[in-house]
């Protein structure tokens, strides 16, 4: 009989060293993953089975989790919990085996080659590469084989081999594999896939990929949104982007359209993210080129507004929410022209977003939606030249965004926006704005992207356009790449 050993999947009681990394909520999700990839392995073998709980509160909820026969840990340590599971497990047949929960690469072939060693030998161990063992199985009741064993160290393996040494046990060996317990066992699980687990692997990698891919670039005028993810310190990414837009498509501060000769506005991109304090993370974008330009005109173009913002972490848990300051710094030309027209890089005021967002990844399935609400009070500061229009003064902006995303096959995602800017209040005219930027402007818009990464390096695409008629921007399709880097 194989008895798996587990805990119940309690929010902070599971897998707490890697908790310490990538959050409990997420731990837990890692916890769950590993136990049902364990029964899937363990139910393929044919051979009985029962789960051993680590706690009479906890059968129940293991008992309807995993649909199978669940019984209590018994025992002052690891050992004797373990000597008493194999005893259970003895009770109705020759031979039993403990088995861990957390071995992404668990087969039901290992399983059922254990079974038939244990025919032989009198104990059969896999070991665990991080000194330990993964499974533990006998042919009779051996009561000493744990004595002295110190557990939850790189010495668990050894000892036991010499305990059945001097018992003069004939011990059979499987092959070594993985347990995961920290960030660095998940990581290796992830990097380490072999072909025959590339299932489990993409789980445990869509939870790693998760922490990063929590933006794809929308519309460039827009403060991108983060939701409810925080960067841990050091931890972070760049991502360098391009858009283009061609449109004969203008749309005035009442959202009446316009025909007009063919206008193309094109950018650069810069955007990073990265943790510098627990639950504390930075936010830099920089459209270090941006050009526009009508058919028959030269192009005007320049830098525009600088992005600097600070994101704090309010919850951690299933459904993280985090709050956000990000300023927007008038470094862009509003007086930008080919001669002709006025074509601004930036509007030259100084913007202030608050921002609030949520995240959720919905693992082991490759999915995760988030959500962000954001306020612009704007006009904090401007230029002598845009007080000329009414002063300077602006209409505050609002702006709802809501993103979700699915992993198709391995590293490869498709991703789908909906989003909506809109001015707090009645917009203006004689104020400035040309091309989404100043007053009044407002559209609802939808972004379908995809991305695929490979080691630390993504590469993105994106379409974007507005659904219904925006007001005082130019309408058409954005098209955008880009290339993100994770350190």
């Amino acid at each position: 009989m194989i008895v798996v050993f587990t805990r119940a999947p309690i929010l902070g009681k599971v897998k707490t060293r890697l908790a310490a990394t990538i959050g409990e909520a997420g731990a837990l999700n890692v916890h769950r993953a590993l136990v049902e990839q364990a029964m899937q392995a363990v139910r393929a073998s044919t051979l009985d089975f029962a789960v051993a709980c680590d706690s009479e509160d906890g059968m129940f909820a293991v008992a309807e989790w995993l649909d199978a026969l669940v019984f209590a840990q018994r025992g002052a340590d690891l050992g004797d919990r373990m000597l008493h599971a194999l005893m259970v497990g003895l009770e109705g047949d020759d031979r039993a085996m403990v088995i861990g929960s957390d071995i992404p690469f668990l087969t039901p072939e290992i399983l059922v080659t254990a079974d038939t060693m244990l025919e032989e030998y009198d104990v059969v161990i896999g070991p665990s590469i991080d000194g330990g063992f993964y499974c533990i199985g006998v042919s009779g009741p051996h009561i000493d084989m744990f004595r002295g064993v110190e557990w939850s160290t790189p010495n668990v393996l050894r000892r036991t081999l010499e305990n059945c040494e001097k018992l003069r046990l004939n011990v059979g060996i499987l092959p070594e594999l993985l347990d995961v317990d920290t960030h660095e066992d998940l990581q290796a699980a992830i990097e380490d896939t072999p072909p025959s687990h590339i299932a489990i692997g993409s789980m445990l990698r869509s939870l790693s990929v998760l922490s990063v891919l929590v933006l794809l670039l929308c519309l460039p005028c827009i403060v991108t949104a983060q939701g409810g993810w925080i960067k841990k310190p050091g931890e972070g990414f760049v991502q360098v982007s391009g858009q283009t837009l061609s449109t004969s498509s203008a749309y005035d501060l009442q959202g009446v359209k316009t025909t007009t000769e063919p206008f193309t506005n094109r950018s650069i991109n810069l955007y990073g993210e990265v943790g510098i304090l627990p639950n504390f993370m930075a936010v830099v974008g920089m459209p270090v080129y941006r050009s526009s330009a009508f058919a028959s005109q030269p192009s005007a173009s320049g830098i525009g507004d600088v992005v600097l913002g600070l994101r704090c972490g309010i919850l951690t848990e299933d459904w993280p929410i985090a709050a956000g300051l990000t300023f927007e710094i008038p470094t862009g030309n509003a007086r930008a022209t080919d001669g002709v027209h006025r074509l601004p890089t930036g509007d030259e005021e100084l913007n202030a977003w608050l921002n609030v967002g949520i995240s959720h990844s919905f693992w082991p399935t490759s999915a995760y939606i988030m959500a962000d609400v954001g306020y612009n009070v704007r006009g904090l500061a401007v230029s002598s030249f845009i007080q000329q229009f009414d002063g300077g003064k602006f209409t505050n902006q609002y702006r709802l965004f809501v993103k979700a995303g699915y992993e198709v096959v391995t590293h490869a995602w498709v991703n789908i926006s909906v989003y909506r800017l809109g001015t707090a209040g009645t917009p203006l005219a004689g104020r400035f704005s040309f091309n989404g930027l100043g007053e009044g402007v407002e559209y609802n818009a939808w972004d379908l992207g995809g991305s695929y990464s490979f080691e630390t390096w993504t590469l993105t695409a994106d379409l974007s356009s507005a659904f219904t008629a925006p007001r005082a921007i130019y309408g058409g399709v954005n098209i955008i790449v880009g290339i993100m880097k994770q350190f």
